[in-house]
C-alpha cells in the first residue's frame, strides 16, 4: 500500500498482510487529490478494507519529575502525545507506564533539542515499561514522546 501525492509521487508506503497494516501519520505537503495505491502480491487476490483518518496535532502537556503520574488521551490512530518537563544538568530522571490501553507503545525520552535520549516499546497494556534512570546533560525543557 502507498500514498501518492498530487505530482505522482510516493511518499509513504507500508506492507499489509492477514493482520492488516498502518501508514503513521503524514503531513501533506501540496494541495490536489492524493491517491492510496493497493497492490496484491504477484498470486494474490482478495479485498482489502481501508480507513482514512483526519489526525488532530499531538495531545501535549505538563508532567513533573515529582512521580505524580499523568494520563494522556488520543481519538484517532496515529495521533501522538508529547508531555514536557523542566530538566536541569546533572538531574536523574526515571520514566514507568504502570500501564497503556494501548498495544506497541513506543515511549521516547527527548533532549530540549528533540534528541532522542531512550526509547522502550510497551507490548501491551499488561506489560509495565521503564526506561531507566538518565542523567540529563543540559538544562531545558525535555519531552516524553508518546507514538501508540
Amino acid at each position: 500500500m502507498s500514498l501518492v501525492d498530487p505530482s505522482g509521487a510516493t511518499f509513504a508506503s507500508a506492507t499489509i498482510g492477514t493482520s492488516g497494516g498502518f501508514i503513521d501519520t503524514r503531513q501533506l505537503s501540496q494541495n490536489g487529490v492524493y491517491v492510496i495505491k493497493v497492490k496484491a502480491g504477484s498470486t494474490a487476490s482478495g479485498s482489502v478494507t481501508l480507513t482514512l483518518y483526519d489526525v488532530p496535532p499531538d495531545t501535549t502537556g505538563p508532567i513533573s519529575a515529582d512521580a505524580t503520574p499523568v494520563t494522556v488521551t488520543t481519538t484517532v490512530p496515529g495521533q501522538n502525545a508529547r508531555l514536557t518537563f523542566p530538566g536541569t544538568a546533572r538531574q536523574r530522571v526515571r520514566v514507568k507506564t504502570p500501564n497503556t490501553s494501548y498495544a506497541n507503545t513506543g515511549i521516547s525520552l527527548q533532549s530540549p533539542t528533540r534528541q532522542n535520549l531512550a526509547t522502550i516499546t510497551v507490548l501491551s497494556s499488561t506489560t509495565t515499561g521503564f526506561i531507566d534512570t538518565k542523567t540529563l546533560a543540559t538544562t531545558g525543557t525535555y519531552t516524553l514522546l508518546i507514538d501508540p
